[in-house]
């Protein structure tokens, strides 16, 4: 019976024990701030939909703030990638480059049709741009190539864009594909050849241009209608000065079918045919436009 008592009595102060160490774990970790605390009413009332999260005590009155007032970024949110509160804003000046590229481009094509002739803008084929250009009356493979490539040298990269094309054949109306080059570029490229601006000032000014007075020591005015019935000596014009032929250079009368490739392949092959088309333009500076020599015009030519 004793040792029954004794059993019980140690079975009792071991439960005390424990309950005693359990009443002191649990005092420590409130004390400490991570067992489980009211929540604040007023922060319970920002949580949408009433649900109530659980806060640990020893929360800082910084933090809540943060919480409270919604134009404050907490430390370490991140944006939200679906476009919410959180959403990264955009890029303005990103925008507004793209727009005024866009508008750049649109203020450039004018020029360029009036300088080179139609064209449009290709998108994106393989990764690369393009520009399809319509041919003109007069135009030849190799003036195209120089005006839209800016080099006579990419003749066999536009062969290879255009497949069916037979550079011999050229109808107006039809439409060949060429490499990309800047806008700029083509721009100086043919100001810089002559190209296009008498073209231009007829269209402004609805009528032909008047061929200038021979300057002292420059070139004649070169190209001459077939119908006016002038020699190399008769006067160009009404009141200009005659066209007295320079000791640097010849004339020739343009034939049907020719182009200044022609002329200038002929005359010193093809490799050095630009460099001699080059010179022509410089002995002729009111030819109104090189990709347009018609038959019967009178072109200076440098001497070989």
């Amino acid at each position: 019976m004793q040792r029954s008592e004794s059993i019980l009595v140690w079975a009792v102060s071991a439960i005390v024990v424990v309950i005693v160490l359990v009443a002191v774990v649990f005092g420590r970790n409130d004390e400490l701030g991570t067992g489980p605390q009211a929540v604040d009413p007023k922060l319970a009332s920002m949580v949408p939909g009433g649900q109530t999260p659980a806060v640990k005590a020893g929360v800082s009155d910084d933090v809540l703030n943060l919480l409270r007032d919604p134009g404050v970024s907490v430390p370490g949110d991140q944006p939200d990638p679906a476009g919410g509160a959180g959403a990264a804003p955009v890029d303005a000046n990103g925008v507004a480059d793209a727009n005024a590229a866009d508008a750049a481009l649109r203020e450039r094509i004018p020029e360029l049709r009036t300088l080179l002739g139609e064209f449009r803008l290709e998108g994106q084929v393989g990764g690369e741009r393009y520009r399809v250009v319509t041919v003109r009356s007069g135009d030849t493979f190799g003036t195209l190539v120089q005006r839209w490539a800016g080099s006579l040298a990419r003749g066999d990269e536009v062969r290879a864009l255009n497949e069916s094309l037979v550079p011999e054949r050229l109808r107006s109306g039809d439409e060949i594909w060429f490499p990309w080059v800047e806008d700029v570029d083509l721009i100086e490229a043919a100001k810089a050849r002559g190209e296009g601006v008498a073209r231009a000032a007829v269209a402004k000014e609805n009528a032909p241009v008047n061929p200038p007075a021979v300057p002292s020591g420059g070139a004649p005015f070169a190209v001459v209608p077939a119908d006016a019935g002038a020699s190399p000596s008769a006067p160009l014009a009404s009141g200009s000065a005659p066209a007295a032929k320079p000791e640097s250079g010849d004339w020739r009368t343009v034939k049907s079918g020719e182009s200044l490739w022609r002329i200038a392949s002929d005359a010193v092959g093809p490799r050095r045919a630009q460099e001699y088309i080059d010179q022509i333009l410089k002995l002729n500076p009111t030819l109104r436009d090189p990709g347009q020599v018609r038959a019967g015009d009178r072109l200076l030519l440098p001497k070989r």
